[in-house]
């Protein structure tokens, strides 16, 4: 009888607990966001290391996750590097914003997203759906992120169109 009764405590603390975290982000702290990824987006598909890392906590527990054999990249020297790298293998990118929601309470924010990406070499045409998450921190006045975390399902060749 004594473990249902903490049974039935620690249900009702985590019914509270995903309640307190499921908070719609209020009007400013949601746009706010949405302009961080923007930003984040601009600046990956510039290249440009220093605006990207910029957006990132200087923690050495912020982390970046994707689903590449080695996606788990913790602390800013590796994201740096992961970054780098990617850019270096990866040919002209640009990358649209098809849908994002954003929570929030206080200093803390988080999202989910979805885009798309289209790559572009001599070699071939890609377009690349990508599904992304992140927690974010305010701090100074400024949102940083602590966490961001990006999935692709793979890329679909473009098919030429016919006349």
């Amino acid at each position: 009888m004594r473990a249902v009764r903490w049974l039935v405590v620690f249900g009702i603390l985590l019914c509270a607990a995903g309640q307190a975290c499921a908070d719609a982000a209020d009007p400013q702290t949601e746009k706010e966001i949405k302009e961080i990824g923007e930003s984040f987006v601009k600046a990956y598909e510039k290249k440009d290391l220093a605006q990207l890392m910029s957006l990132f906590a200087q923690d050495k527990d912020v982390v970046v996750l994707d689903n590449s054999p080695n996606g788990r990249h913790v602390g800013t020297t590796e994201i740096k590097a992961a970054f780098e790298k990617e850019f270096a293998d990866t040919p002209k990118v640009t990358i649209k914003t098809e849908w994002m929601s954003v929570g929030g309470k206080g200093d803390v924010a988080w999202f989910a997203g979805e885009l798309t990406a289209k790559m572009e070499s001599p070699e071939e045409k890609l377009t690349i759906p990508v599904r992304w998450s992140g927690q974010l921190t305010k701090r100074q006045g400024k949102w940083l992120f602590l966490l961001a975390h990006f999935s692709f399902s793979g890329p679909e060749p473009e098919v030429p169109k016919t006349k």
